[in-house]
């Protein structure tokens, strides 16, 4: 009996695009910073907004755009001030580590999400 590993394979690669896009897609919070240069274990400073609110959940999830620091690699997002509001616009704190001075690969390296509890 053939196989079918080719479609096997294509179905695969459509469910793991799809299941990053919606990663990407569903946060609510883009934090943006600079750094002039790219040490690995460096750890970043970020600062952001909520931008959306997911609806019916006690919880905020935010991305970090990557591409600002200068080509870093950033790891290991920690929300040290959560949001004082689960409304559009309240200030996030964060910190990003760098973890390899390489640029990311892909486009979905680019972002880093998290999950943190709002405050009611």
């Amino acid at each position: 009996m053939p196989s079918d590993d080719n479609g096997d394979f294509a179905a695969m690669t459509l469910a793991a695009s799809v299941a990053m896009a919606a990663v990407v897609l569903a946060a609510s919070t883009v934090v943006t910073a600079q750094t002039s240069s790219c040490v690995s274990g460096q750890v970043l400073t970020i600062n952001g907004r909520i931008l959306d609110i997911w609806k019916g959940k006690n919880a905020t999830a935010f991305t970090v755009d990557a591409r600002p620091y200068a080509g870093c690699r950033i790891v290991s997002i920690l929300v040290t001030t959560p949001p004082s509001s689960c409304t559009k616009g309240a200030q996030i704190s964060a910190t990003g580590k760098i973890d390899e001075p390489e640029g990311p690969l892909d486009g979905f390296e680019m972002w880093k999400t998290t999950t943190v509890a709002c405050r009611r």
